[in-house]
């Protein structure tokens, strides 16, 4: 039986058990903000997110587990799963670090909460070269880059459909990243209106036409050739 940090305290206090202030917490030797900026082209972070499916055997919750370069902001999801079983995640593993090295992503550091679903075989299949990190419990924050990902992907996505099987799922996150990488403004990588799209050329020239993708939820413009 696992018990819980607030759990714990929660018995303490009802003991009238309080511990020592100046022992109770110990200041790590560096902010977390601040190593995460000084390492933020070494790291990767990961989280799972899930969408309902309507089936004939009713609504289910699949699965789907994405990596997140720091640095650069690319994206890499998984195919959507209904069983995230130990096999499925050290697959999607093997993926995400063949995805890292046709992007020319070399990571230090994996980043990931503590959900139980990850295998032991997760940590250790990045050894010796990377380390991964476990965020405290209920901190969300600390693994802000994919929860932001997360977030804007429901918010700007998902939330407008309804799913009926995987296969549209899948479709609809494919379509979506296509639109991530090269058609949406990144200004957090440094400069304003930024596109991940390393051919992207502006142009003042030409007829402005609207293109969009999924029924019009996601839109992009572009210039007619001259």
């Amino acid at each position: 039986i696992r018990i819980g940090a607030t759990t714990v305290r929660d018995i303490l206090k009802e003991e009238g058990l309080f511990p020592d202030p100046q022992k109770a917490t110990k200041t790590p030797s560096i902010p977390w903000t601040t190593f995460v900026h000084a390492h933020i082209d070494s790291i990767v972070s990961c989280d799972f997110f899930t969408k309902p499916v309507l089936t004939l055997g009713g609504i289910r919750d699949a699965y789907v587990l994405a990596f997140i370069h720091l640095g650069s902001r690319r994206v890499y999801c998984s195919p959507s799963t209904y069983h995230p079983n130990s096999e499925w995640i050290m697959q999607q593993a093997r993926n995400a670090s063949m995805w890292m090295e046709d992007e020319g992503i070399t990571p230090r550091f994996i980043i990931r909460d503590r959900d139980r679903k990850y295998p032991d075989e997760f940590d250790e299949f990045w050894k010796p070269d990377v380390r991964c990190i476990r965020i405290p419990p209920r901190a969300p924050k600390a693994n802000a880059f994919v929860e932001s990902f997360i977030g804007s992907t429901k918010r700007e996505v998902l939330n407008h459909f309804v799913c009926f099987s995987r296969g549209q799922l899948d479709y609809i996150n494919r379509v979506w990243l296509k639109h991530y990488h090269e058609q949406q403004p990144h200004r957090g990588i440094g400069r304003d209106n930024t596109v991940l799209d390393e051919n992207f050329t502006p142009n003042s020239e030409g007829r402005v036409h609207c293109k969009t993708e999924l029924g019009g939820i996601l839109k992009s413009y572009y210039r007619e050739a001259a």
